[in-house]
């Protein structure tokens, strides 16, 4: 829906809903029925708002935190509940380790078969001797056959382990992500 405004309005959206406030169901009309049930008649806090991002794909969370990122004040409230795979470039070595002993070597392959970006060198640098020969192994048997969805539902489940970590304590993200 925000989309279909310029970038100016865009941003004015976005900095409206990061203002928790209870809306009128009358204004609440134009949204589409999927949001008003998802929103319950309200509108707006940055928590709901990055709960909702965040359950887009990586392409659109990066066209929607591009638009807001001139704002600062905006982008610092909703960027920590937002992660990306790209984010993992930005942990230690450690925190890797604990990501990547908390997936299953499928996961991780298919994450990391089709890019050859600065997360997916990361994670291949920190995977043990047994690990990378499993993860090697997978990648040269399916690559071929794993679809862009595939492994877009695999960097997905990465990136929701990398949050329960992040929720958890384990890992530090947050503070690599907001200035």
């Amino acid at each position: 829906i925000i989309a279909e405004y310029d970038e100016s309005k865009q941003v004015e959206i976005i900095q409206s809903l990061t203002e928790e406030k209870v809306a009128e169901k009358e204004d609440l009309d134009e949204i589409e029925e999927q949001l008003k049930n998802q929103l319950e008649c309200t509108v707006g806090g940055a928590s709901k708002l990055s709960a909702l991002v965040a359950k887009f794909n990586d392409a659109s969370k990066k066209t929607f935190l591009g638009t807001i990122e001139s704002n600062n004040e905006v982008y610092n409230k909703v960027r920590p509940d937002i992660l990306l795979f790209e984010d993992i470039e930005k942990l230690e070595d450690g925190d890797i380790k604990k990501l990547v002993g908390a997936l299953n070597i499928e996961s991780i392959a298919a994450s990391i078969a089709t890019s050859d970006d600065g997360a997916s060198k990361k994670i291949k640098a920190n995977l043990s001797g047994a690990a990378e020969a499993m993860v090697t192994q997978f990648i040269d048997l399916k690559k071929d056959s794993l679809s862009e969805k595939d492994v877009e539902n695999a960097q997905s489940q990465v990136v929701n382990q990398l949050k329960h970590l992040s929720e958890s304590g384990s890992i530090d993200i947050v503070s690599k992500l907001v200035s």
